[in-house]
């Protein structure tokens, strides 16, 4: 792990340790934590590196809202797996509890966390468990009824205690939205998903590519909340799909919509203005997104290079 300065991209301060990749890294109570493949979850303090606090919690990507750090884990009975949440000041447990999440997807599932639950989406069930106790607070079906994927199962919260759920399979892609007030699954949806969704302003924005196909270019899909249905769409100018593993990120920033992918050849990062629909720039270099308080939009390539682009 590697923390850089924003305006010059000079290193400030590197880790020695396994850290298993940078999407694993968070930042609560003025420290960064990433899981370590051999120790467990380590801290380390945000302006100098130096690792002072470990969670003994070797499975899991870490998440947080803050002032506590979550991850999912097999159960110690080798039968479902656990949540656990930890105090990111001192390190403590404040509290676990069980799932039925399969022990070999666990470590890889995304939560959502708000001011008052954290969401847990799986096959045929989304979980909203209070952030103070762990206990469950609320259970809703939905109709997915699968029980394989080939990317992590994910909540994401937006709004007043709504939620969507993301589920992927190289062959198709679901997602479903849930209202937690009124307990109950509003809409759900089915395509050739390849994004998690970017919401902003009633709408989400989301990647989607016909599956198992070189002969449709990707396309940039803006869909309602209320119903998941298709508002309007771009194509992305990137070459025709050759792989099925080729996965896209998706930022929204002002009137912008920022879309990159992982693709090794053919792929580019563009931008997309919200009121023209129309693709508007586009740079030469494609892989994860990321945009600073700052305004920088963040491009770190698939063999970890880093470019920054002044977005003001």
């Amino acid at each position: 792990m590697e923390a850089v300065r924003e305006i010059d991209g000079a290193s400030l301060w590197k880790t020695q340790s396994s850290i298993q990749s940078t999407d694993e890294a968070v930042i609560a109570s003025s420290r960064v934590f990433g899981n370590d493949s051999r120790n467990g979850v380590y801290g380390y303090a945000f302006n100098s590196g130096a690792r002072d606090l470990l969670l003994p919690h070797r499975a899991g990507r870490p998440q947080t809202d803050g002032n506590t750090v979550y991850m999912g884990a097999p159960a110690a009975s080798g039968s479902g797996s656990i949540i656990s949440a930890f105090d990111a000041r001192t390190g403590s447990l404040r509290w676990t509890t069980p799932t039925d999440v399969s022990s070999s997807i666990s470590a890889y599932q995304r939560f959502a966390v708000d001011g008052q639950h954290l969401y847990s989406f799986s096959f045929n069930k989304l979980r909203a468990y209070r952030v103070t106790d762990g206990a469950e607070a609320l259970t809703i079906p939905h109709n997915l009824g699968e029980t394989s994927i080939s990317r992590p199962l994910t909540a994401i919260a937006y709004g007043n205690q709504k939620v969507i759920g993301g589920y992927y399979t190289w062959s198709q892609a679901y997602l479903a939205a849930f209202s937690i007030p009124d307990k109950k699954q509003n809409w759900e949806v089915r395509d050739g998903f390849r994004s998690l969704p970017s919401v902003a302003d009633g709408l989400f924005y989301i990647a989607a590519a016909q599956p198992n196909t070189n002969t449709v270019m990707p396309v940039l899909q803006a869909r309602s909340l209320d119903t998941g249905a298709v508002v309007w769409s771009a194509a992305l100018p990137d070459d025709k799909e050759s792989t099925r593993d080729e996965n896209y990120e998706v930022v929204t920033v002002g009137n912008m919509i920022f879309v990159s992918s992982d693709r090794i050849a053919g792929g580019a990062t563009y931008a997309i203005d919200r009121d023209s629909k129309r693709v508007v720039w586009s740079y030469p270099v494609n892989g994860q997104l990321a945009v600073t308080a700052f305004g920088t939009l963040l491009i770190k390539t698939i063999n970890g290079n880093i470019f920054a682009i002044a977005l003001q």
